[in-house]
């Protein structure tokens, strides 16, 4: 299923309506007050989240008249890990104690010691704690008061889940803040709820790149082997990208099992690329050209499928092989369904292939959630959202029966390295979370075979105190210097880039010429190397590049790596 990334308002509507099932009739729900000065979170852009201690319980069990309600709530500080980039993590600073006073914080209602959590950010807003678990440990109750939620607490003798909502985090977002180490405050809500004891749900999540197109077949390429899965079906059960006039199919099994399938070729079927005896429906047989001493299959491969007791033909099919003709995993010719190949040049694509790897220009991810009620009990109104994605298509679920599962699935397309977090979460007050991770594959070094026109360079010396001056002089303009000044220092992994250079670090183009020369002379505060520019030593993005001198053309600088260039 295609679709596409929600709009950040409808995301964030969507983890709200999520909380507020979480905490639909909670123990205990607080809110900082109003008003200058009030309680509310703060980031100081350093790692540690503070929720300002002005928190006012509201309701107890859902009631604005519990007797807890005007009584504050303690929330130590939190520590966030992962930054930056996430999963990000919340850990109590100190002791990690969380308490309920009065007003005047003279008396002590309830402690008890708040464990670590996790924190999903979306948008301007984040969720903590989200996961229904044991957040609140060592529970106890110093002081007595008249407060139907204590006494739920106390009869129930469990410990508590926790959960808090964040807003207000400045332009662009909640997790660009924490990455960007931006200092800010605005307001949130939270609530203590008991946790449950037989609600128990678990998530796996499956990330697959998609094959574009799905055809492994193209100019050059070759097919070594491919597996063939019996389904017992006729003709007219064919589905294939083929022209009509390069495949036969005679004869219907008619679910006929077992069954003696041979798959053979030549032009008088003297090859034999691979047999299967006795298999019943969903049998598979394997053709493979190095069971005839060959590298390839011939350009037309022919199944027959046999009785095997009286030998009878109940089907023929024939189709190209030769890659002219499409050829793609799921293709299905009569009764004879491709699920594997092997090529020459594409290495094997299985029906049960999961590369996590995109190509250098991004591809189609097909993303598979599959949520399972592990507890004992049926759960309801199941919400399944993905951190970068949102509302995974499908969710909330009605209701799982104990037991059962639910598989969901969404398409994204992805161009670059991705991590994302799947949370699940039921009314009963379960959860579970899984994380998939889509790398990229790195971009083909590419290799010089005519003049640098234009090149990006990372500097990979030592630290050069700063102020720095970098100058570059290239043979074509010698008399046109491109220029970079650092007031600080300069450092390793830094990539020098110039509107002015059309973000290249130097290019021909911006000069009214074609290419840099022979040589191009980098400076850094009137230390001179020179880089061989002319191609006539190898030139490779992804590599140092080359210097040039009588006895050290060719060999790798070692202050300048080529993370990429053009060549005129």
């Amino acid at each position: 299923m295609k679709t596409s990334k929600l709009p950040t308002g409808l995301v964030l509507a969507c983890l709200f309506a999520a909380t507020t099932a979480l905490a639909s009739s909670p123990t205990i729900h607080f809110t900082p007050t109003s008003g200058p000065g009030s309680g509310d979170w703060s980031y100081d852009g350093a790692g540690t989240l503070s929720l300002i201690q002005d928190i006012v319980v509201d309701a107890g069990l859902g009631s604005g008249s519990d007797g807890l309600v005007g009584a504050l709530v303690h929330i130590p500080d939190l520590s966030v890990g992962g930054i930056p980039g996430g999963p990000y993590t919340l850990d109590p600073q100190g002791t990690g104690e969380i308490k309920i006073t009065n007003a005047a914080g003279t008396e002590t209602y309830l402690k008890g010691t708040l464990g670590n959590g996790d924190l999903l950010a979306a948008g301007s807003t984040a969720l903590g704690y989200y996961n229904i678990k044991v957040d609140i440990t060592g529970l106890t109750f110093p002081d007595d008061i008249v407060s139907a939620a204590i006494d739920a607490i106390k009869a129930a003798g469990a410990n508590l889940d926790f959960d808090l909502a964040f807003t207000g985090a400045p332009s662009p977002g909640f997790a660009q803040m924490l990455d960007n180490g931006i200092a800010d405050r605005a307001g949130f809500t939270g609530s203590m709820t008991i946790k449950p004891s037989d609600c128990q749900l678990d998530v796996t999540k499956e990330a697959c790149v998609v094959v574009p197109g799905g055809n492994q077949c193209f100019k050059g390429n070759k097919i070594k082997s491919m597996i063939l899965e019996y389904t017992g079906d006729g003709c007219g059960a064919s589905s294939h990208s083929q022209k009509a006039d390069k495949v036969k199919c005679n004869g219907d099994p008619s679910a006929a099992e077992p069954v003696n399938i041979f798959v053979t070729g030549g032009r008088r079927g003297e090859k034999l690329w691979g047999s299967a005896l006795g298999i019943p429906i969903s049998g598979t047989v394997l053709a493979d050209a190095a069971n005839e001493g060959k590298n390839n299959l011939d350009a037309e491969t022919k199944v027959i499928i046999t009785d095997p007791c009286s030998g009878d033909v109940l089907q023929e099919v024939s189709f190209h092989t030769s890659c002219s003709q499409p050829l793609a995993v799921g293709d299905q010719f009569g009764s004879m369904l491709l699920t594997s190949l092997t090529t020459t040049e594409g290495g094997t694509v299985g029906s049960d292939t999961c590369s996590t790897e995109l190509p250098a220009t991004g591809a189609d991810v097909e993303y598979t959630y599959t949520i399972t009620n592990t507890g004992p009990t049926t759960v309801t109104n199941v919400t399944v959202i993905d951190d970068v994605f949102g509302v995974v298509p499908g969710s909330p679920i009605a209701l799982i029966a104990a037991g059962e599962s639910v598989v969901l699935t969404l398409t994204e397309f992805l161009s670059d390295e991705t991590t994302n977090t799947v949370v699940v979460t039921a009314d009963e007050g379960c959860s579970a979370q899984a994380t998939a991770t889509i790398t990229k594959a790195p971009p083909e070094p590419l290799t010089c075979t005519t003049k640098v026109q234009k090149m990006l360079l990372e500097y990979i010396g030592p630290t050069v105190s700063g102020p720095v001056t970098v100058t570059i002089k290239a043979d074509r303009f010698k008399e046109d210097l491109v220029s970079y000044t650092f007031a600080g220092d300069l450092v390793p992994g830094t990539i020098l880039s110039s509107p002015a250079e059309n973000d290249w670090t130097i290019d021909a183009t911006a000069h009214v010429q074609n290419e840099l020369g022979a040589k191009t002379e980098i400076s850094i505060n009137g230390v001179k190397e020179v880089i061989h520019t002319s191609c006539s030593t190898p030139f490779v993005s992804g590599q140092p590049a080359p210097l040039d001198g009588r006895d050290i053309k060719g060999d790798p600088s070692p202050n300048w790596f080529v993370v990429d260039f053009l060549q005129k």
